[in-house]
């Protein structure tokens, strides 16, 4: 028997950012979250990357990230969900700022 796919894997168009207007979330490149296989992911959002490892508990996502924010190095956490088909989550900046983001599938 062949396991279910995970529903949160893929990649994700950022779509809302509470604390950054979409012209700065599409600033580099599209802004995204990437849930990918062996349980690797990433983020870009303006001039901020970050990478992690994550898993899944009762279909959520929480993860802490490391990667870089203007060339600075940077990390923090992110926690995401699907409500409603789209992906819900924060991402947040140890010691810093934390945004609530939505996203949608990007089937690109």
């Amino acid at each position: 028997m062949t396991p279910a796919a995970n529903p949160l894997k893929g990649r994700w168009k950022i779509v809302w950012m509470e604390m950054w207007d979409q012209d700065f979330v599409d600033e580099e490149v599209s802004g995204h979250v990437t849930l990918g296989d062996k349980a690797r992911g990433d983020f870009q959002f303006g001039y901020v990357c970050g990478s992690f490892a994550w898993s899944t508990t009762n279909d959520r996502v929480d993860a802490l990230w490391e990667g870089n924010d203007e060339m600075d190095p940077a990390h923090g956490d992110i926690h995401c969900e699907i409500k409603e088909g789209a992906l819900y989550g924060i991402i947040g900046f140890f010691n810093g700022d934390r945004s609530a983001f939505r996203a949608v599938r990007d089937n690109k």
